[in-house]
């Protein structure tokens, strides 16, 4: 989840290839040298090594997304699931609830 304007810094995985599934909100993906828009339905496939950030371009809404590591290396210290395991869990609210419909985390 993105909130308005919000971007995560530019992060690469050297182990693993990362998929965005984009749920709700519009933004920009950002990997290497290209950018492409992203907005709800679309598949985001980056590959090993790429040096990439996504970016809620909405002022008001929040961008929502799936990711997926395949071959993740989180069995090594830094991996992704440890990345996942190790954040802090945060409650849905009601406009995370109406953005996503009836769906529960």
């Amino acid at each position: 989840m993105w909130e308005p304007g919000g971007s995560q810094p530019d992060n690469s995985h050297q182990g693993s290839t990362e998929i965005f599934v984009f749920l709700a909100g519009r933004g920009i993906a950002h990997s290497d040298e290209h950018s492409v828009p992203v907005g709800p339905g679309d598949v985001l496939i980056l590959p090993r090594g790429s040096v990439h950030h996504i970016e809620n371009t909405s002022t008001t809404e929040r961008m929502y997304a799936v990711t997926i590591m395949t071959e993740d290396t989180g069995a090594l210290p830094g991996g992704f699931a440890e990345l996942v395991n190790s954040g802090t869990r945060v409650a849905w609210d009601d406009i995370d609830r109406a953005a996503l419909g009836s769906a529960q985390p």
